[in-house]
Order: C-alpha cells, then structure tokens, then sequence
C-alpha cells in the first residue's frame, strides 16, 4: 500500500485550513520518524476527508439541489441516485471485471457528500433551523 509522507511542519501548515482536530487525529495515528510524518493512503483519505470543511456549492452544480430527496445528505447521494437509475450499477460490475478492483464510487460519494452537503453549515443547523 502506497505511503504518504509529510513533515510536521507541513502538517501545522495544512491544519490551519481544516477542521478542529485534524492536527491532533493525524498526530496520533501516523508513524513518526524524526521530523517526518508518514500515513498509509488509506488512513490519509480518511483523515481528509473526515477533516476537509464544506464548500460552498459552485454555481453550476446549484440546480442539482433540486433534486434532492428527503435522507440527501449532500451533491454524492443526489448524483448516486441519478447516475445509478442509468447504469451506475451496471458501470461499477464492469469496471470490478475489466480493472479488478472497485470503481471508488463509493468514497467518491462519501467525499462530494462531505464536500457539498445539502445543508448550509454557515447558516443552518444540524436539524434545519437557522442559526
């Protein structure tokens, strides 16, 4: 498995973009090695993702709000759903038979839910109501 390596000075640098606890989790799982830091690929995506702050939503992909479903949590599940109805399940079968391995839809959804949620993290709260 691919390693990913990074010094602790990157590390406090990153933080400051991510969200509370990121330089703590990543300190206490990487392997430390002097002044360097390494992480396997898995783990690090995690953290990532885990840690990346919600974007606002890029002016293009606003009409894909419209059609969210209630149980939505973000842009990943809606584009699931809609690509899955035209062959997303079909596509993931082919892709694990040519490729042997998973397509990453699943993460792919994981990361644009967290990325892009449905609700506005700046104006409302968890359930709904402004803040």
């Amino acid at each position: 498995m691919k390693a990913i390596k990074f010094t602790i000075q990157q590390l406090e640098i990153k933080s400051k973009s991510r969200n509370s606890g990121y330089l703590e989790e990543v300190m206490s799982i990487a392997r430390r090695s002097g002044d360097t830091l390494e992480l396997d690929q898995e783990q690090f995506d995690y953290i990532r993702n885990k840690y990346t702050p919600a974007r606002k939503w890029p002016s293009l992909l606003l009409p894909m709000k419209l059609l969210a479903k209630p149980g939505d949590i973000g842009l990943g599940d809606i584009i699931a759903r809609e690509i899955g109805s035209i062959g997303g399940d079909a596509f993931k079968k082919w892709y694990q038979k040519v490729f042997g391995k998973s397509c990453g839809c699943e993460k792919r959804q994981e990361r644009w839910n967290q990325k892009y949620p449905l609700i506005d993290s700046e104006t409302q709260s968890a359930n709904g109501s402004l803040k």
